[in-house]
Order: C-alpha cells, then structure tokens, then sequence
C-alpha cells in the first residue's frame, strides 16, 4: 500500500467584486434620502401642538410648505420649529414670496384670537396663500 501525498492545485487569488457594494451603497443611499424627508417632517411634530380634528379635511395637492407657523396653547409661536416672537415673525413674513403657502398649526386649546393675529400678520405682509392644519 503506497500512500501518496494528495496534490491540491492552488486557490485563485481572492477578489472583491465592486459591482455588488456599488449595488449596495446605491440602494443605502436612496434609503437615506427617502427617509431623511420623512424626518423634516416630522420634526415639527415634536412642538407639542394638539390639532383639532376635521372630519371633512381634504387632501392638500399641493406641494409641502415652507412656512410653517406653530402656535400652542400657552401663545408661543414657532417658525420652522424654532420659537420666534410676534415681532420677529412679521419681520421673517416680509422676507418671503407672496406666492409662498403659509401654512398655520394651531393647538385646539389656544384662543382663536391668537389665531386671527398671525392670519392678520400674514396678510398685512402679503402672504395671502394660508393653510390652517387639522387631523383627520
């Protein structure tokens, strides 16, 4: 019985295939896009404004808007998620398009004549385009 070495014939180099991060890095990029915008969103969320409910609220077509006011029940206002005075905010209304969607979030259980200030403030610097947001 002669017992001969087994010949193995060598392993190819080792490779890294490109193509399949290329896939990869393209398809955590597109992730991170689509769910970084879902984040702006939501962050204005985080003001703590309890909007009232309409049964009946259509549907906006239109596109996200820019100007966002906040105002919760202990009247103070909220531009884009930052707190801003009344002064303030009428001098942030009179540097924007009067093509611009104003849209106002009003806490149910903040006075309607706050509301009716900022909706004034508004017009008087000519945004005339107003949203007011409700839940469904």
């Amino acid at each position: 019985m002669n017992k001969a070495p087994i010949q193995l014939k060598p392993l190819p180099e080792p490779r890294l295939e490109i193509l399949n991060l290329i896939d990869i890095l393209i398809t955590l990029v597109a992730f991170f896009m689509l769910t970084s915008t879902f984040v702006v969103e939501q962050s204005h969320q985080n003001i703590g404004v309890n909007l009232p409910q309409a049964r009946q609220a259509g549907k906006s077509d239109q596109a996200p808007a820019k100007l966002i006011v906040e105002l919760d029940k202990n009247h103070q206002l909220f531009f884009k998620g930052q707190p801003v005075k009344r002064s303030a905010l009428k001098e942030l209304f009179q540097g924007q398009s009067p093509d611009e969607v104003l849209t106002v979030r009003a806490d149910k259980d903040c006075r309607y004549s706050w509301v009716v200030e900022v909706l004034d403030l508004a017009a008087g610097c000519k945004l005339n385009k107003v949203a007011l947001e409700v839940s469904k």
